[in-house]
């Protein structure tokens, strides 16, 4: 990772690295409304360990969405969404609605043009499948664990 970044862009990647962690806890608070198991599901990759992955350095893995950190090769930091094609069946509207608003909340204006949602009709319980079939090959660094239900 870059060190001799400009102050400005240190600064926004200071943002965006508060902005994931405030995301992590957002899909996890919603995760807790949640009956369904398979939507409790929460992997946390860590890439920079993983040498088959150059641009991510972490990635949440829900049946719902996919939020990346990644860096680019001038050390600038963004922020990339995938949500899944039924997130409204497996969430509801209401934390359909609370996650993206949530994503643009926790990214003030100065870093807009490092803020994309990727993909609008992932196959999010595709990607969790192959994620856990990594992790229970020992391919990569997966951390998995099921949000308690709350609700």
């Amino acid at each position: 990772m870059k060190t001799d970044l400009p102050e400005d862009v240190k600064q926004r990647n200071e943002i965006l690295v508060s902005a994931f962690n405030s995301m992590k806890e957002c899909i996890r608070r919603i995760q807790y409304w949640i009956e369904e198991e398979w939507v409790r599901v929460y992997i946390q990759s860590d890439f920079y360990k993983d040498d088959r992955v150059k641009y991510i350095m972490e990635q949440i893995e829900t049946s719902f969405c996919v939020i990346s950190l990644g860096t680019a090769d001038n050390g600038e930091f963004s922020i990339a969404l995938s949500i899944d094609s039924q997130i409204n069946k497996k969430i509801g509207y209401y934390f359909s609605s609370i996650l993206l608003r949530r994503l643009f909340e926790f990214t003030p204006e100065v870093c807009v043009n490092n803020v994309r949602i990727m993909n609008f009709s992932m196959d999010c319980d595709e990607n969790l499948k192959k994620i856990l079939d990594e992790r229970e090959n020992g391919i990569g660094f997966h951390t998995v664990s099921v949000t308690p239900f709350e609700g």
